[in-house]
């Protein structure tokens, strides 16, 4: 059985095909998943739908993702701060991004990202992590609150980023950048990721733009096995135990096992 760390299933509440994604997902075995929602227009909301429609697969988290960073409502803050309470959820998706998605850049970022931390640490809550293109800034915060329990999602670092970054803590969650040919460093990354600190992500939909619907529906979860039999290859293992180790690590990480 398998445990997605991180997608955006949510969202696809308002495309009416929530539902159909989620028994697709059951029928592939992946049991449990954690969806992020971003702070887009809307995106909170659906959250809250998908939360209490289906609350023994999903876990979520609510976070100012850095696309949305500066389009936040004036009460933002309150507000994701009621909704961590009401729902017993985790902070994410928050980090940093200086690609051209983001509407400002990393120095009005910072802030934003500054304030999630600290309340996820405040209320030792789990908080996942985006980062495109800022890592020294990433690196300098995380490396101010070392107690901060946090995991990097989508990981893309490079083998020397991805070494800084470990002795910080934290896990590290791969997808569907494994399955890319043109990205042969992910694999080395991948093989310097000590097992314990591993997990598996579809980032659904979102991770798979531009891959064929499915039975007329986008991909879901229910990809997460070939992300694993990727893995699995690349760390010469079989895909039993790496579901297993990290379905466990996802568990441990956002305390569904306590």
């Amino acid at each position: 059985m398998f445990f997605d760390a991180h997608n955006h299933i949510h969202g696809t509440i308002a495309e009416g095909c929530f539902k159909q994604l989620l028994a697709r997902a059951q029928e592939h075995k992946v049991r449990r998943m954690h969806a992020c929602a971003t702070g887009a227009p809307g995106d909170w909301p659906l959250m809250q739908k998908a939360l209490e429609e289906a609350p023994s697969i999903i876990g979520g988290s609510f976070g100012v993702h850095p696309w949305y960073c500066g389009c936040e409502p004036a009460n933002w803050k309150r507000e994701l701060e009621g909704l961590l309470d009401r729902y017993n959820a985790a902070v994410g998706e928050v980090g940093l991004d200086a690609s051209a998605k983001a509407p400002c850049p990393i120095s009005e970022q910072v802030p934003n990202l500054c304030w999630q931390m600290d309340l996820a640490l405040e209320r030792k809550l789990p908080l996942t992590l985006h980062c495109v293109k800022g890592w020294a800034e990433l690196t300098r915060e995380l490396r101010a609150r070392p107690s901060l329990r946090w995991m990097l999602h989508a990981t893309t670092a490079r083998p020397e980023q991805l070494r800084e970054l470990l002795a910080l803590g934290g896990c590290f969650s791969y997808g569907s950048a494994l399955l890319d040919p043109h990205r042969p460093r992910i694999a080395d990354s991948l093989r310097m990721t000590p097992p314990e600190r591993l997990l598996l992500e579809t980032d659904s939909p979102d991770g798979w733009k531009g891959s064929p619907a499915l039975e007329g529906v986008m991909p879901g979860p229910e990809r997460l096995p070939e992300l694993c039999a990727a893995a699995a290859r690349i760390l010469q293992v079989s895909e039993a135990e790496l579901a297993a180790i990290t379905r466990e690590n996802a568990e441990k990480f956002f305390r569904l096992c306590q």
